[in-house]
């Protein structure tokens, strides 16, 4: 028969603790895997001995041992089971040796970095060190290692990193159907996440197609068929800035340029979205932009003649193109047009 059935935990105890870090423990133990009056499991108490020596070196005590001795009463069906603590005297962090980033400035990488030779050692340092590196989107590997081998109270850490692929392209082609509209487009995409060797995020897609729609213009006294049709291209562009001109900003600038023509008319159409991003906290930030588009129309002699055309009308529904990340396809006026917006 198994050690844990029909046992329940009696009794459990920590020895060999300094009483300055049994506060501490006593807190981690109320929430522990092995509780008492709770059946005997083995990995249970293994949890347990892990959440100890976790508290104790988020506590400085880097090189803490964590024993476990269990004591069983048949005739009760009970388990006691005694921790053993073998504290190390409070540690510090040694030096902080880096490989891997043979394209990434160490500088950056240092920048993230919350452990610093000298420091009180801890291992939530080392866990935010871990999850702010992947956070630079320019990593694969992250290894982040303190040596506990030593004797002394110094424990020295090696960052192991492995760089990604900084350029990429990508070749795709795209065909939707929406009530009213049919769109064929093939494109092109460049990527390189680490522009003069800053982490600065450089991207540019182009694409052409062909789209078939159905048209809001409304003409009196004209047979014109209300159904349209016609070409397109496209060309997006974005820089992004992490960290520029200090860590907790991000610029950014957006671009679109399109040109398209169909049965009715000839369109052109800009925009540019510059936008600031404020990191006050790891989780929070806030994000200001400026939106600004112009657009130029030439409708064909056909449709001008008509005794009357809606304006501001839209030929295209102000549907988003797909895989276009939401921007509106443009809008044809007899006029050159333009707009501006905030967010």
């Amino acid at each position: 028969m198994a050690l844990s059935d029909h046992r329940c935990v009696r009794r459990v105890e920590l020895e060999g603790l300094d009483e300055e870090l049994r506060p501490a423990l006593d807190a981690t133990l109320e929430v522990a895997a092995l509780q008492v009056g709770d059946r005997y499991s083995r990995e249970a108490k293994l949890d347990t001995a892990g959440d100890i020596a976790r508290a104790l070196r988020e506590l400085s005590h880097a090189k803490v041992r964590v024993t476990s001795r269990v004591e069983v009463t048949p005739d009760e069906h009970a388990v006691d089971v005694t921790y053993t603590v073998e504290p190390s005297p409070p540690c510090r962090f040694g030096a902080v040796t880096i490989s891997g980033h043979d394209r990434v400035p160490l500088r950056l990488i240092e920048d993230e970095l919350s452990t610093s030779e000298g420091a009180a050692f801890s291992s939530d340092a080392l866990a935010s060190d871990q999850i702010r590196l992947f956070g630079l989107g320019v990593f694969s590997l992250v290894k982040v290692v303190p040596d506990l081998t030593g004797e002394r109270d110094v424990v020295p850490v090696h960052i192991e990193l492995s760089e990604v692929t900084f350029h990429e392209v990508r070749v795709g082609a795209g065909f939707g159907i929406e009530a009213g509209e049919q769109l064929a487009r093939p494109s092109v995409r460049y990527t390189n996440s680490n522009v003069g060797y800053r982490l600065w995020t450089f991207e540019t897609e182009a694409a052409a197609g062909h789209q078939t729609f159905s048209s809001r213009v409304l003409p009196q006294g004209s047979d014109l068929d209300t159904n349209n049709a016609g070409v397109f291209a496209i060309a997006e562009t974005s820089l992004v800035l992490p960290r520029f001109p200090s860590r907790s900003l991000e610029p950014r600038l957006d671009v679109v340029g399109e040109l398209g023509r169909d049965i009715q008319s000839t369109y052109l159409r800009a925009l540019a979205g510059p936008a600031l991003t404020w990191r006050f906290t790891p989780r929070h930030q806030l994000t200001v932009g400026y939106h600004l588009e112009r657009w130029t129309g030439v409708l064909d002699g056909a449709i001008q003649a008509a005794e009357r055309i809606r304006q501001d009308v839209d030929l295209y529904n102000t549907k988003p193109l797909p895989a276009s990340r939401g921007l509106k396809v443009a809008k044809v006026q007899t006029t050159p047009g333009s707009s501006r917006s905030t967010r």
